[in-house]
C-alpha cells in the first residue's frame, strides 16, 4: 500500500481543488482495493486507465536510463529513440525496452 498527500498553500482549498482530490483518492482506493483489478506479469502495475499509459511500465523507464547513459542524452530524447526503434521494427515499446534492459538489442 502507499500514501498519498496533497499539499496546498490556501487553508482552505477551492471546491474544485476538493473534488478533484476527492475524486483521484476514490479512483486510487479503488484500484487498490479492488480484487477484480488485473495486474499486468511484465510490471506488475494494475491494468487501469490511470495505469495505462506505456511511459509508467517500469521496464520502460530502465531502458530508457540504458541508453540516456549509452548515448549521453536527455530522457526525453532516449525514449524518442526507443520508440523510433520499436515503431521500425513493428514492435511494442515495452517489447523493446524488455529487450534493451536483457541487452539482447542495442541502438544503432
Amino acid at each position: 500500500m502507499g500514501t498519498l498527500t496533497a499539499y496546498r498553500s490556501e487553508p482552505e482549498p477551492g471546491i474544485e481543488i476538493a473534488r478533484s482530490l476527492e475524486s483521484l483518492a476514490e479512483v486510487l482506493t479503488t484500484t487498490a482495493l479492488n480484487p477484480e483489478v488485473r495486474l499486468d506479469g511484465e510490471d506488475g502495475l494494475p491494468v487501469h486507465p490511470l495505469f495505462g499509459d506505456i511511459d509508467l511500465r517500469v521496464v520502460v523507464h530502465q531502458a530508457t536510463g540504458v541508453v540516456m547513459a549509452g548515448r549521453d542524452c536527455t530522457a526525453s530524447d532516449a525514449l524518442a529513440l526507443i520508440r523510433a526503434h520499436a515503431f521500425a521494427r513493428d514492435l511494442s515499446v515495452t517489447e523493446l525496452a524488455q529487450a534493451i534492459v536483457a541487452r539482447t538489442y542495442r541502438l544503432s
